[in-house]
């Protein structure tokens, strides 16, 4: 695992800085979006994907459904996130 993911001063989780850098890496990476074509697909301003990408004392906190909108919007499966960052409950399969 990159030592990079846990920063002494940061008002972050561990898993909110994973899920904020693998957001960060799919629309830079795998998408190769710009911050303008990045926020127009999220239906967000550019100021708010810089607050979820923040990984530094500024922004905001990462929550589920920012994760499920980004899911969504980049057309990635949520599984993507789940070994990462999320809780194993949150992915009990339904019936």
């Amino acid at each position: 695992m990159n030592k990079k993911i846990i920063q002494a001063n940061t008002k972050f989780t561990k898993e909110e800085l994973i899920a904020k850098r693998i957001i960060k890496h799919i629309r830079v990476n795998v998408l190769n979006l710009n911050m303008k074509d990045a926020s127009t697909l999220l239906n967000i301003g550019i100021k708010n994907l810089e607050d979820l990408e923040a990984t530094r004392n500024y922004g905001c906190h990462i929550q589920w459904n920012h994760i499920v909108n980004v899911c969504i919007a980049y057309e990635i499966p949520l599984t993507t996130f789940q070994d990462a960052v999320l809780p194993p409950a949150l992915f009990v399969p339904s019936v």
